[in-house]
């Protein structure tokens, strides 16, 4: 029996919005999961990777950079990439609100965002109606739920506005 392990390899470094390593950056490779840290020197290598498409992203702090696609190519290894965790207020943040059919806030309503990757998250909204999620990428799609545990909303009571 011969055991095939990936040897793939992808390095790069992890730097704040003005440029500047950092350090103790958690990088993850999305699908399959191998995640390194990154040094002081905001440097890091991800190692046992399959070629193909990868998805690469750096947290910190609750900070995430944004996803960053690279092909690995068996025959070679990809250029070092560079990956920026933005401030808190950089993020993009998902704000909307849900009302009932008449018009008033409705709260304990379930929020679910789709991302493009197909990522499914789930908010509840507050007392006032509201709720917000801070994401990494613009593109995204909104569901409401009236009654959690409900399943999504057929009746279209329930009014979801970004606001």
């Amino acid at each position: 029996m011969v055991l095939d392990f990936a040897s793939g390899e992808l390095e790069g470094r992890v730097v704040d919005r003005d440029g500047f390593p950092l350090e103790g950056a958690t990088v993850t490779e999305k699908g399959s999961g191998a995640t390194t840290v990154s040094r002081q020197d905001g440097h890091f290598r991800l190692l046992g990777l399959e070629p193909g498409a990868l998805l690469v992203q750096a947290e910190k702090a609750g900070e995430r950079s944004s996803a960053t696609r690279v092909v690995l190519d068996p025959a070679g290894t990809p250029p070092p990439i560079e990956l920026v965790v933005p401030s808190e207020d950089e993020q993009e943040s998902v704000r909307v609100a849900v009302e009932g059919a008449d018009g008033g806030a409705l709260s304990g309503a379930l929020i679910f965002v789709q991302s493009t990757r197909g990522e499914t998250r789930v908010l509840t909204s507050g007392a006032d109606g509201r709720a917000t999620l801070e994401l990494e990428e613009p593109e995204r799609s909104l569901r409401v739920s009236e009654r959690p545990l409900a399943g999504f909303l057929a009746s279209g009571r329930a009014i979801a506005k970004p606001l």
